[in-house]
């Protein structure tokens, strides 16, 4: 498992890292917000070290093969070789591409990432996927590759608009659902926007997943865990992508996932009922109810046939027995699926 340096002494790490790759081309890529918001922050170390910067265009549409082309073109033209360092400094979207391009380019290069968001910081940046987008369908290429080292500083959190911290705070949801009901019982006590030491959540997030990553580093077994809320939230994120002139973020696709997942969970495994209307609950309070029409839904459950944790055309899912205690190698069928997202949007139909 790679090296991962959470707080202020992440900053001196990530000098330490840059000292050795002094003698070699270091290159830093970055987004029109990291370039406003969190370049400034890093700016006193990296002003020491002659660094070729490559920007790239924010967002989810933008992780695709010919983001990747432009890159690998700029490192082509600066000559990067094989000990080279590419520093992926922004969200889950620079990261998973970032690594995907280090990864590929003359057979894999350095990288390092610095998340400058909840949700890369909880789960993008760490663990060693990365991938891109193709034809509207989530991360369907992409390598299992281990950056140098993750450098964690939460005062990037601190320049996200709500929304953004919203959307990485699911994946910290995720983390406590599948196996710690003790970081549930510390979100229960926060809503987000009185969230004020992002450092213990992001670590006890952190735990869970290197935990898992470091038993099956290759999704082989355990890791499928980390995949909760995200069968049915990453179709319903393509669909937007797709559909909507304001997109859902990932996090909010992925909350609308937990939602239809526990649902399944109640009425396939032993998920009470008590602890459903915990998590329904939680959800709601944090994240705005996305308007599904029921035409659609064959179109979404379509989605989910496209999904690489399928198999043999059986849909995969993780679901949970209880808060804290997940369950991998579920399958679900359409119908179970169909009424999951019947359910949610009956509910939202009542309550909104």
């Amino acid at each position: 498992m790679h090296p991962i340096h959470i707080d202020d002494m992440g900053f001196q790490n990530f000098q330490e890292i840059l000292r050795s790759f002094q003698n070699q081309k270091i290159f830093l890529l970055i987004d029109e917000n990291t370039r406003a918001f969190c370049v400034p922050l890093i700016q006193t170390i990296v002003t020491d070290f002659k660094i070729i910067v490559i920007e790239i265009k924010s967002g989810e549409i933008n992780k695709t093969l010919k983001t990747c082309e432009f890159i690998w073109e700029k490192l082509l033209t600066h000559q990067a070789d094989r000990n080279s360092l590419l520093i992926n400094l922004g969200g889950g979207v620079i990261t998973d591409i970032g690594g995907f391009v280090a990864a590929t380019y003359k057979r894999g290069i350095n990288f390092l990432n610095i998340p400058t968001t909840v949700l890369g910081a909880a789960d993008a940046a760490i663990g060693g996927k990365t991938g891109i987008d193709f034809k509207m369908f989530k991360n369907q290429i992409g390598i299992f590759t281990t950056p140098t080292a993750v450098i964690i500083n939460s005062d990037f959190f601190k320049t996200l608009p709500i929304r953004q911290a919203s959307s990485g705070l699911a994946e910290i949801i995720k983390s406590a659902l599948i196996a710690n009901k003790e970081l549930w019982q510390i979100l229960l006590d926060k809503p987000v926007l009185q969230i004020m030491n992002w450092d213990r959540i992001i670590n006890e997030s952190v735990k869970v997943k290197t935990d898992i990553v470091s038993r099956d580093p290759f999704e082989q077994g355990d890791r499928k865990l980390l995949n909760f809320g995200h069968t049915i939230g990453h179709a319903v994120e393509s669909f937007s992508l797709k559909h909507d002139e304001d997109p859902l973020l990932h996090g909010e696709a992925i909350a609308l996932g937990m939602i239809c997942e526990s649902y399944i969970s109640m009425k396939k495994l032993s998920l009470s009922q008590v602890e459903f209307d915990q998590i329904l609950e939680y959800l709601f309070n944090h994240y705005h109810a996305y308007d599904i029409n029921p035409k659609s839904i064959d179109d979404i459950i379509s989605l989910m046939i496209q999904d690489k944790k399928n198999t043999d055309n059986q849909i995969n899912f993780t679901l949970i027995n209880e808060i804290g205690n997940g369950e991998i190698n579920q399958f679900v069928d359409a119908i179970e699926i169909r009424k999951a997202l019947e359910f949610y949007i009956e509910y939202i139909n009542s309550t909104y």
